[in-house]
């Protein structure tokens, strides 16, 4: 029998310091009491299959191409992260609404070390609308990550998921501040 491992996530609220945190100046932050569920459930087959039923999205992909792509996206971030100045950042290659769950997939093997994962089912179901700038990719970056580690037995910690988050984060907007991170890992009113 096959068990889900499911991790919710909040979102979060920037009270004070919004801009003033991408220059790394302090900001005062909230997690909010809109979540997001991510369950992963491995599958005997090698196929990775995404739903994000709010966004009507249902794909399947492998690990050769997920571990392409988060390549890929390491590469180019690399690249524009030479000069930022030069052009804005443009987030990941790919051209459908799973691509960022794949690009957590991705970083997440490549944290670990694998050159490939198991079977998986990944849903996500969330109540936090994308781009309304409610940290919905920082709690997708930690849900994600943290249901994959568990699902393979690997005990999430606090720093591996900032850190894996961090990545993707990067991948996502440029130059994150790490404050939706920190706020979906620690919850509650923080001053970052």
């Amino acid at each position: 029998m096959t068990q889900d491992t499911a991790v919710s996530t909040p979102g979060k609220l920037i009270l004070m310091g919004e801009h003033a945190a991408v220059y790394g100046h302090p900001a005062l932050v909230a997690a909010v009491d809109a979540r997001m569920k991510i369950t992963v459930r491995r599958r005997a087959d090698r196929s990775v299959r995404i739903e994000l039923p709010q966004l009507a999205y249902e794909g399947e992909t492998d690990w050769r191409a997920i571990l392409e792509l988060t390549r890929r996206a390491r590469a180019a971030w690399m690249d524009w992260a030479e000069d930022p100045a030069r052009t804005a950042w443009s987030g990941p290659p790919g051209d459908h609404p799973g691509r960022l769950v794949e690009l957590v997939l991705g970083e997440t093997a490549t944290w670990l070390g694998l050159d490939a994962g198991p079977g998986l089912l990944v849903r996500v179901d969330s109540r936090l609308p994308a781009g309304a700038g409610l940290g919905s990719s920082a709690a997708l970056a930690v849900g994600t990550s943290a249901a994959l580690l568990q699902a393979l037995g690997v005990g999430p910690t606090e720093d591996s998921l900032a850190a894996i988050a961090l990545e993707v984060e990067r991948r996502q907007h440029g130059t994150p501040s790490g404050v939706d991170a920190t706020a979906v890992l620690r919850g509650g009113v923080l001053w970052v």
